[in-house]
């Protein structure tokens, strides 16, 4: 993160988790001219990534079974 007044690197002083927002609070001060602000971070709708990793786990399996069919019709 840049600091807004000169553009120089920032390092994070504080971070607070927000559960009202369903994000972070950050306060950052610049490394040279030493501006301290606030940053505000929303997390990715977490209902989402849970649904696409619960998808990614049935394909998984979904593969593994046709895998197992492939090897069981070759066998025969």
């Amino acid at each position: 993160m840049y600091c807004p007044k000169c553009k120089n690197k920032t390092k994070v002083k504080d971070s607070r988790a927000m559960p009202n927002r369903n994000g972070i609070m950050r306060r950052r001060r610049c490394i040279v001219c030493r501006h301290n602000f606030t940053t505000y971070e929303e997390y990715e709708n977490s209902q989402n990534i849970t649904e696409l990793r619960a998808l990614k786990e049935k394909l998984q399996r979904v593969e593994t079974i046709m895998k197992m069919a492939q090897v069981i019709l070759k066998a025969k």
